[in-house]
């Protein structure tokens, strides 16, 4: 029985092993595609749930990105980042914030900076589900391993023909869930570097506050 037990465990340790490695690989691919194509564009779906239903409406939006550098439009709202400094323009209020988020803060914002940042504090393993939007998939799930850690768990679906991500999900909190759905991804655009910079003239009346 000692022997069938131990045999168990070591077989289960290596199917456990190997579907990290296999997880890890596929977010690695995943990384590596998105850094070759350059500054790309993005459409997107954001949806926010407890458990499975879903609350508020859906929100779209649109971002361009190079690296971590991103300007983001969403629900009247723009926010540029240039790897360290963010302006979040708020038309409503004629304000524009400056910060220097953390990198969990970029992430509710930016769902393609989980690519530079899955490697530190996170387990993960293949999924169950095969199919997304028509496509064949990798369904990869990763879980915090720290407590204090803001986003406990995220759920990525890659496309398996080209390791292109169209659909992240965080879980913040016990059951609070957000998703971003990718509807259009077009890369190797050529845009200059200051479209990731607030200028005065993006926002000629605002106030700005610098909250860093």
């Amino acid at each position: 029985m000692k022997k069938l037990l131990l045999l168990l465990s070591l077989c289960f340790a290596i199917t456990v092993g190997s579907n990290a490695q296999n997880a890890k690989s596929v977010l690695d691919k995943t990384a590596a595609n998105f850094t070759q194509k350059g500054t790309v564009k993005a459409e997107f779906t954001l949806k926010n749930f407890t458990g499975q239903k879903q609350t508020g409406q859906a929100v779209t939006g649109n971002i361009i990105l190079n690296g971590k550098k991103f300007k983001l439009n969403a629900e009247g709202i723009t926010t540029w980042f240039d790897g360290k400094t963010q302006w979040t323009y708020v038309p409503e209020n004629e304000e524009v914030n400056v910060t220097e988020p953390t990198d969990e803060e970029l992430q509710a914002i930016n769902p393609y900076n989980f690519l530079n940042f899955y490697k530190k504090g996170y387990s993960y393993k293949i999924g169950q589900t095969k199919k997304f939007m028509g496509k064949d998939i990798n369904e990869i799930q990763l879980v915090a391993q720290k407590k204090e850690m803001d986003i406990k768990q995220v759920v990525l679906f890659v496309d398996k023909s080209n390791n292109q991500l169209l659909q992240i999900k965080f879980r913040q909190g016990t059951n609070n869930w957000m998703s971003i759905t990718v509807n259009s991804f077009v890369g190797n655009q050529k845009i200059s570097e200051s479209a990731f910079k607030f200028e005065k003239k993006d926002a000629p009346n605002a106030e700005i506050i610098d909250l860093r």
